[in-house]
C-alpha cells in the first residue's frame, strides 16, 4: 500500500540512531526534573521548549563530533522524549504519594508499591497511551485542525533553534543560576520555607513563603491570569479570609484550615468533572469516532489493540485483579479520547482527573457488588489511566509539531515508545528518591506541598468535610460550565480557572506567592520589546536547572553524602561555568526572533 493511505507515513524522517539516543537522554532528565517540579509544585508546565533547546544542542554536538549535519526533523524527533518522562512522571508524583499522606495524615497503614509494580504500571499507561494516541490524531490533528498551542509553539522554537544557538546559551545560563540558588537554598527549603503566625482577638492567620526559583518561573510561564487571579487568588480567599471568619464563628485554627482544604478539593473536582461533561455532552461523536473507523492496516493502526490485550497481562503481574485491569483499561480508551480533544482546545491536562474519575467508579463499582479492594489497588489504577490519558492526549503537541514541520507522525510514536520504556525505568525510581529526601516537607501535618496526590487521596478516602466538598464542587462546577460557555458563545477566556483556584485555596501562600511575583513578573515584560521571550526561555530554564538539582540533592540526603563541603565545590565548579559563559555568549543577537507564546500557550498539568 502507498503512504498516502497513511497519514502517520506522510512527511519528511527525522528518526535516526542519534535522535533516538538524545531522545532517550531527554525522556531520563525530564523525568527526574518533572519529578521534583510536580511535588513541590503540585503542577507541572509542559517541558517542550526545554526539551527542543536540550535537544538541539546534543544534536549540534553529535554534528560535530559525526561530521554530519543534523536536519529539522531529528530535532523535532528528539525533543519528543521529553513529553513522555514528564507525562510518566506527573502521572505517578499526582497520584501514588496520596499513600504516604493518608498514612501521616490519619495513621492508616497503606502498603506503598514496590518499585518493580510501579515500573509495570508506569509501561502500561505509557505504550497503551501512545497507542491509543494514533487514532486520536487522525481527528484532533488531521481532521479538526485543533491548535495545540505548546505544539504550535515548540515547532517555532525547532525553527528558530535551527538559526542560532542563543537560545540554548540563555537556558544553559538560567538553568546553572537556579543550581547554584538552590544548592544554598535547600536547608531553608527543607525546613518548609518561611511561617508568620498572626494573632488578633484570638484568630489566627498564618502566611507563609517557600523561597522556589521554580515557582517564580512557572508562574512566569502561567502569566499574570492563572498565576495572579486565581491561584494567587484561590490562597488569599482561603487562608486571609475564609479562615479567619471559620475562626470567628467558632473553628479551630486547624479544623478551619482542614475546612478550607476540604473545599479546595471540591472545586478541583467539580471543575474537572464540568471539564468532563461540557466536552463529552457536545462532542461526544467527534471524541469517541475515531476509534471506530481504523481499518486494517499498518501494524500502528492496530496497536491499541494489541497493547491493550498486553497491558492486561502487565496489570495482572502488578498484582491487579482481572477486573479492575479492564475496567482500567476501558477507562483509558474513554478518558483518552476526551483528553485529546481538551488537551488540543484548551492546552490544560488535568491527568489526575480522569484517573480519579475512573478510580472512584472501580469504587462504586465494588461497593455495588459488596466486593472488598484496596485503596492501594485504586490509587494504581488511577495512576495507570492518568498516564495513559495523558500520554494520549498531549502527544498531541508534538504531532501539531511534526505537522507545522512537516515530519512524519510515525516517527514521533517509534521514539516515544522507546522513551516510554525509560521513563517507565526512571519516574517511580524519581519519585522515590525524592519523597524520601524530602518526606517531613511533603507530608508532615501543615504542609501544603503535593497537592494533587493528596486531593487524590482525600477524594478516593472520603472528604473530611462533606459540606465543604460539596459546596466546592458546585462552584467548580458553575465555574468550569460558564468559562466553557464563554469561551463557546463569545469565543473569550474566562478570568477564574476553577481548577487553579481550587489549587490555591488548598495549598495556601507558601507556594502562590512565588507564583504570585513570577505572574507579576511577566505582566512588567509584556511591556518590553523582546523581554518577554527572554523571560520565557530564562523561566525554562530555571525550572530546569532547579529541578535537575533538586532530584541531586534529595539522593544526597538519602545516602548520606550532602554536606556544607561538597555544596561548596559544586557551588565554586558551577560559578566557574557561569563567569565563563557570561564573558564568551551574548544574551540578545540578529537571530533572536519572537516565540508565539502566552499563558494560553502553555499546557500545565494541573
Amino acid at each position: 500500500m502507498s503512504s498516502t493511505q497513511y497519514p502517520e507515513e506522510i512527511g519528511e524522517s527525522g528518526f535516526s540512531s542519534r535522535a533516538l539516543l538524545v531522545s532517550i537522554l531527554i525522556t531520563v532528565i525530564v523525568s527526574m526534573i518533572s519529578t521534583y517540579i510536580a511535588l513541590m509544585l503540585s503542577a507541572l508546565p509542559w517541558p517542550i521548549i526545554f526539551s527542543v533547546i536540550v535537544s538541539y544542542s546534543l544534536l549540534k554536538v553529535t554534528e560535530v563530533v559525526l561530521k554530519k549535519k543534523i536536519s529539522i526533523h531529528e530535532v523535532n524527533v528528539a525533543q519528543a522524549g521529553g513529553s513522555i518522562g514528564g507525562l510518566v512522571s506527573a502521572g505517578i508524583v499526582f497520584t501514588i504519594p496520596a499513600i504516604w499522606y493518608l498514612n501521616s495524615l490519619l495513621g492508616l497503614s497503606l502498603e506503598a508499591p514496590t518499585y518493580f509494580q510501579l515500573v509495570l504500571i508506569a509501561l502500561s499507561g505509557g505504550i497503551l497511551g501512545i497507542a491509543l494516541s494514533i487514532p486520536v490524531r487522525r481527528i484532533t490533528i488531521d481532521k479538526d485542525d485543533l491548535p495545540y498551542p505548546s505544539g504550535l509553539a515548540g515547532a517555532e522554537v525547532v525553527i528558530t533553534s535551527m538559526e542560532g544557538g542563543i537560545k540554548a546559551r540563555i537556558l544553559l545560563i538560567a538553568g546553572l543560576i537556579a543550581s547554584l540558588y538552590s544548592l544554598f537554598m535547600y536547608p531553608i527549603i527543607l525546613q518548609g520555607g518561611y511561617t508568620y503566625t498572626l494573632a488578633v482577638y484570638g484568630i489566627i492567620i498564618i502566611i507563609g513563603f517557600i523561597p522556589l526559583l521554580v515557582g517564580f518561573g512557572a508562574g512566569y510561564i502561567i502569566g499574570p491570569g492563572s498565576a495572579l487571579v486565581s491561584w494567587f487568588g484561590g490562597s488569599i480567599i482561603g487562608w486571609i479570609f475564609l479562615s479567619p471568619l471559620l475562626q470567628w464563628y467558632g473553628y479551630t485554627l486547624n479544623s478551619a484550615l482542614t475546612y478550607v482544604k476540604n473545599l479546595g478539593v471540591g472545586i478541583v473536582f467539580g471543575a474537572g468533572i464540568g471539564f468532563f461533561l461540557s466536552y463529552v455532552i457536545t462532542r461526544g461523536k467527534e471524541i469517541y469516532k475515531p476509534f471506530l473507523t481504523i481499518k486494517t492496516g499498518a501494524w500502528y493502526t492496530r496497536s491499541p489493540i494489541y497493547f491493550s490485550i498486553l497491558t492486561v497481562f502487565l496489570l495482572i503481574i502488578a498484582g491487579i485483579s482481572p477486573f479492575s485491569a479492564l475496567v482500567g483499561i476501558l477507562g483509558s480508551w474513554i478518558m483518552s479520547a476526551i483528553a485529546g480533544r481538551v488537551t488540543g482546545e484548551t492546552n490544560i491536562d488535568p491527568l489526575e482527573q480522569f484517573g480519579l474519575f475512573i478510580g472512584l467508579l472501580l469504587i462504586f463499582v465494588y461497593s455495588l457488588l459488596s466486593i472488598h479492594i484496596s485503596l492501594t489497588e485504586i490509587l494504581l489504577i488511577t495512576c495507570f489511566v492518568s498516564i495513559a490519558s495523558a500520554v494520549a492526549g498531549d502527544i498531541g503537541h508534538d504531532f501539531k509539531s511534526a505537522k507545522v514541520i512537516g515530519t512524519k507522525p510515525i516517527d514521533i510514536v517509534k521514539v516515544d515508545l522507546s522513551a516510554a520504556i525509560v521513563a517507565a525505568l526512571i519516574a517511580p525510581f524519581a519519585m522515590f528518591i525524592v519523597v524520601s529526601g524530602y518526606f517531613e516537607a511533603l507530608f508532615s501535618p501543615g504542609s501544603t506541598l503535593a497537592f494533587q496526590s493528596k486531593l487524590v487521596g482525600i477524594t478516593l478516602y472520603g472528604a473530611f468535610y462533606a459540606d465543604a466538598f460539596i459546596i466546592g464542587f458546585i462552584l467548580g462546577f458553575i465555574i468550569e460550565i460558564v468559562s466553557f460557555i464563554q469561551k463557546e458563545r463569545k469565543g473569550k477566556i474566562f478570568p477564574i480557572s476553577g481548577m487553579t483556584l481550587g489549587v490555591g485555596m488548598f495549598i495556601g501562600l507558601w507556594i502562590s506567592i512565588p507564583f504570585a511575583i513570577g505572574g507579576l513578573i511577566r505582566y512588567l515584560a509584556s511591556k518590553k520589546k523582546n523581554i518577554e521571550d527572554l523571560g520565557i526561555l530564562f523561566a525554562a530554564g530555571v525550572m530546569g536547572g532547579e529541578g535537575i538539582t533538586g532530584f541531586f540533592v534529595g539522593f544526597s540526603l538519602i545516602f548520606g553524602f550532602y554536606s556544607f563541603e561538597i555544596m561548596l565545590v559544586v557551588s565554586a565548579v558551577i560559578l566557574l561555568i557561569l563567569v565563563f559563559l557570561l564573558i564568551h555568549s551574548r544574551l540578545i543577537g540578529k537571530n533572536l526572533k519572537p516565540i508565539k507564546h502566552g499563558s494560553e500557550n502553555i499546557t500545565f498539568f494541573s
